[in-house]
């Protein structure tokens, strides 16, 4: 399997969808799974995402620069002028449950990939041994090409502090020369549809970084404090990678009327010794869901056929039971439930085919290092949950002829059909590049070709 570029989120919401009839019900759902307040606990969960076409032929070019994220997220937009990027990976997210107030030091790597988005302060990031919490570096207006060697480290200039259980107060430093004072351990406003919300609704201890930059623009400014903390209740991290994942997936048949779906997959797990779990695969195509469910997935090549059912109590019945798997696979019960909020969003409602399974841990570990420390101490590896999927879009058939024709208004319609393609365009988002891609691979049109590199020559990266 050829390497492949794929993309990085904190989503695990999209674990598992089951149909009842294969998996537990909501009323077989576990007594709630919470931290016991004695021993300390770290966990973490994200999810890669990558696109395929209809064939199993692997789709670069997911663009990690959004809308999606609050307007204190720190972007590597801001210190190397990135105005796109060619993979996505998106939104991990590590917690702290720790029965003691602690100073911690976290650095995770991606040794091919780069790390994009983060909250809060970062003391160092990825991209040639760039300083983030500091001075800016100059852009150059070249083009990133490579994506390796990323990290970012967390208090490695001894001020990433967990706070106490329940904290809403921090002792901070309030001045140069030593001073210290009693603050409020505010987190950062969001909007009340703002998905971000739900990342806190946990039992995790609240986290302090210090942002010099902030600092440095508040002493620019005349302000008197020269200390700018920042609170949240997780470590936050975007990022994009270019490794390959273990799942093929073509689409055998397909077949879409006013309110059926039937599709067939053919399914080939190409990582010898390692099963896949809990796949999930979900069509959802104008308010109709289809959904089905599978344990696991060993070595060599399957078919699955899958049918409809309402959207609504779909939503209902596969979040309930998301929960459950979740909280096997290590999750606490809140974490689950914020987990599922946070995607319905986005992965529950979106348009489109898309399968989701668990990944082995020996994957994460490899392309995604974690190491950390507490009060100069290397955690034990056994206190820290790392619970990972992999979400593959699929683009169907019909999907695929539906671009074709997207693109085709843009570059051959008249004015009205030419802005109406070009704002459904802009709809794609992050799936703007794949999709595009997938136009050029199909159409025998120069005029069509053309329209669509011209599009991706804009979403280059660069810096």
């Amino acid at each position: 399997m050829n390497t492949r570029m794929i993309a990085l989120t904190a989503a695990l919401a999209a674990l598992i969808f089951a149909n009842p009839a294969q998996a537990p019900s909501a009323q077989d759902a576990p007594a709630e799974h919470k931290w016991d307040g004695k021993t300390l606990a770290i966990h973490e969960w994200g999810t890669f995402t990558s696109v395929q076409g209809s064939d199993g032929v692997v789709l670069d070019g997911l663009r990690h620069h959004e809308k999606d994220l609050p307007d204190f997220v720190h972007d590597l937009t801001d210190f190397a002028n990135v105005t796109g990027v060619s993979p996505k990976m998106e939104t991990p997210v590590i917690y702290f449950y720790s029965p003691n107030a602690a100073r911690a030091s976290v650095e995770v790597k991606m040794p091919r990939g780069v790390l994009t988005q983060w909250y809060p302060a970062a003391s160092f990031a990825n991209h040639g041994g760039m300083m983030v919490n500091g001075a800016p570096e100059p852009a150059s207006g070249r083009e990133i090409t490579q994506l390796k060697d990323g990290y970012l480290r967390w208090g490695f200039m001894n001020d990433l502090r967990v706070l106490a259980p329940g904290a809403t107060d921090d002792v901070v430093a309030s001045d140069a020369k030593g001073g210290t004072d009693k603050t409020n351990a505010l987190l950062p406003a969001v909007a009340k549809d703002d998905p971000w919300r739900f990342c806190r609704e946990v039992d995790a201890n609240t986290l302090r970084a210090c942002s010099l930059n902030a600092a440095r623009k508040a002493d620019a400014n005349g302000a008197a404090q020269r200390v700018v903390n920042e609170y949240e209740k997780c470590l936050f991290y975007r990022g994009l990678g270019n490794f390959a994942l273990p799942l093929d997936i073509k689409v055998v048949a397909e077949h879409v009327g006013n309110a059926t779906a039937r599709l067939t997959l053919r399914l080939k797990n190409s990582n010898p010794g390692q099963t896949l779990k809990h796949l999930l695969f979900v069509h959802n195509q104008g308010g109709i869901m289809s959904w089905a469910y599978q344990p696991e997935l060993r070595e060599g090549a399957h078919e699955l056929s899958f049918t409809a059912k309402d959207r609504e109590t779909a939503l209902h019945e596969m979040g309930e039971v998301l929960v459950k798997a979740l909280v096997a696979e290590g999750l606490f019960t809140k974490e689950a439930r914020a987990m599922v909020n946070t995607w319905e969003h986005g992965y529950f409602r979106e348009e489109g085919l898309r399968v989701l399974y668990v990944l082995p841990t020996e994957l994460i570990d490899r392309e995604l290092p974690l190491s950390i420390s507490m009060d100069s101490k290397r955690v034990d590896p056994a206190a820290i949950k790392r619970v990972f999927v992999a979400r593959t879009d699929v683009i169907t058939p019909s999907r695929e002829k539906h671009l074709d024709g997207v693109v085709a208004a843009v570059a051959t319609g008249d004015e009205t059909a030419r802005k109406a393609g070009l704002e459904e365009i802009d709809r794609w988002g992050r799936f703007a590049t794949p999709f595009l891609q997938r136009v050029i691979r199909r159409t025998n049109n120069e005029a069509v070709k053309a329209e669509a590199e011209k599009r991706l020559e804009a979403m280059k990266v660069r810096r």
